[in-house]
């Protein structure tokens, strides 16, 4: 990933980064997300999408256009869009990224947002988003 092409986020990635953990699917899903990361605190800019995007790539759950949990990622995307204030095609740094989250997202609204995701349970993206709101 070179710092010149953008990251391509779709909207519920802002907070998956946020509480990543090093934790994923698979190792190579794992790497990856390490990647973006890298590329991310090195100042990369971020594209927003509402498909297949820089995270989901080498991810399980993907068949190169579509996520095997279409509907419910659609769903996921639209509570984050919403909420983050983003639309298809807007670019922004982390940096940004974050103040958004702070802004616009606090914990009850976290659980609304990220409602039926298998992750939110595990409990790091709820510790680091109080942490980023501190």
């Amino acid at each position: 990933m070179s710092m010149h092409s953008p990251i391509t986020f779709r909207p519920h990635h802002f907070l998956c980064t946020l509480g990543f953990q090093g934790m994923g699917y698979s190792p190579v899903f794992v790497d990856n997300f390490k990647n973006v990361i890298d590329a991310l605190t090195s100042g990369a800019l971020i594209q927003v999408t509402f498909g297949i995007d820089s995270i989901c790539k080498p991810c399980p759950n993907q068949n190169g256009t579509v996520c095997n949990k279409q509907s419910f990622i659609e769903t996921l995307d639209a509570r984050h869009a919403k909420a983050l204030q983003l639309k298809n095609g807007d670019t922004l740094t982390w940096a940004d990224a974050l103040i958004r989250i702070r802004t616009h997202i606090s914990i009850d609204t976290f659980h609304t947002l990220c409602e039926g995701c298998p992750w939110k349970d595990g409990g790091m993206c709820e510790s680091a988003l109080q942490k980023e709101r501190d």
